[in-house]
Formats: C-alpha cells, sequence, structure tokens
C-alpha cells in the first residue's frame, strides 16, 4: 500500500504485523469493498504490502491476487498467507486489463496511467485526497471511517513508532487496559472507497 519502496524496515513490519493483528480494520474494510466486487471475477491489488486486506477478501471467497514491488514483503506474505496468490512485480509491468485494487497506493498521474488499460478500479484514499477527473469512467463513492490503532507493549514502542511515523504529531500514547499490549496510539482513518467503471461505448 506504501508508494515508497524504501518504507518498509524490520520494526515498521513488526508495528504493522501487530495492529493488523489485533484490530478489525482489515476485515471491516474488506466487507465495505466486498459491495463492488463480484464473486465470479478475479481482481488484482497492486501494491499490496503486508497483503492482509487481499487475505481477507479471499475468505469471503473473492478471487484476489496481490502483487507489490517489495520482494521481502512479499516473502513475509508467503508465510503469513499460503494460500494467497502472490507475485513481486511492479505494476507497470503487469497486464491491467483486468480489475484492479489500489489502496493508499496510486498517485493522480499513476491512475490516469493505469485507466488506460483496466475497465475497473477499486481505489482507496484518505478522504481529503480527491481522484482526478477521467471522462471514461463512471464514479461511485462511498466514505468510510475505521480504526486502526497501533497496540505497543512499551511506551518506548509508541515514542519510537510516533517519531517514525509522524514526526511532530498530536497524536497520545495512552493505556489500553490490555495486558499483552498495554499501550495504544488511536489512529482514526476517514476514508472514501472509489468504484471506477469503464464506460460503454
Amino acid at each position: 500500500m506504501h508508494p515508497d519502496l524504501k518504507w518498509w524496515n524490520e520494526k515498521r513490519i513488526a508495528f504493522y504485523l501487530d495492529a493488523a493483528r489485533n484490530t478489525s480494520f482489515h476485515s471491516h474494510l474488506a466487507k465495505a469493498i466486498s459491495k463492488y466486487l463480484c464473486k465470479d471475477e478475479e481482481i488484482t491489488e497492486i501494491g499490496s504490502d503486508l497483503s492482509f486486506l487481499a487475505e481477507n477478501l479471499r475468505t469471503l471467497g473473492y478471487e484476489i491476487n496481490a502483487s507489490d514491488i517489495d520482494c521481502n514483503v512479499i516473502g513475509i506474505d508467503r508465510i503469513l498467507f499460503p494460500n494467497l496468490n502472490l507475485s513481486c512485480s511492479d505494476y507497470r509491468n503487469m497486464d491491467l486489463s483486468g480489475n484492479l485494487l489500489s489502496v493508499f497506493f496510486l498517485r493522480n498521474n499513476e491512475i490516469e496511467y493505469v485507466s488506460r488499460f483496466t475497465k475497473k478500479m477499486i481505489i482507496v484514499r484518505k478522504r481529503e485526497k480527491e481522484l482526478p477527473s477521467i471522462p471514461s469512467f463512471s464514479v461511485t463513492k462511498e466514505d468510510i471511517d475505521l480504526s486502526f490503532d497501533q497496540v505497543l507493549k512499551t511506551r518506548e514502542d509508541g515514542e519510537r513508532f510516533l517519531e517514525m511515523t509522524y514526526g511532530k504529531t498530536e497524536k497520545k500514547i495512552e493505556e489500553s487496559g490490555n495486558k499483552d499490549f498495554p499501550f495504544v496510539i488511536r489512529n482514526e482513518k476517514k476514508l472514501t472507497i472509489y468504484m471506477l467503471q469503464r464506460r460503454l461505448k
């Protein structure tokens, strides 16, 4: 999901795994996305990162492929999700003629590029990031609010996470009441799901 190939390191991966395993963010997002999918159509997530979303869609019965340019991350995915169809690929070298899913990944110019080839795209972005106008596609949009809290074992981990992820921020480290992860940083995500369908000529 992250457009910067150098983003992921061992500590960021560990933080993400803790958050993904201890929140319902990906399952709720998968259910929200699923209303725009048919179970008889194949979809490919590009920029899938740690592919919790794709795995949740697979378990809902959808035929999904997950692809990312970071082969280290895909290697972790292969261990976590052995039944998921995974590939380490640059999306610009892929067949883009099918149905595509992008979550926090494609920039506006990349969406315009992909739109030359695909017939259907589902794009999830932060709400303040509007899509470019693509006249050849009809657009359906839905706003959704989801929590993706960062659970933490120590307050020091929280300080490290904040510095690594946000720099200066007003986000606070709170006590969670969870004995396994006694601290938490709340992360409320205001998102928009866009479904783009190529218009019939």
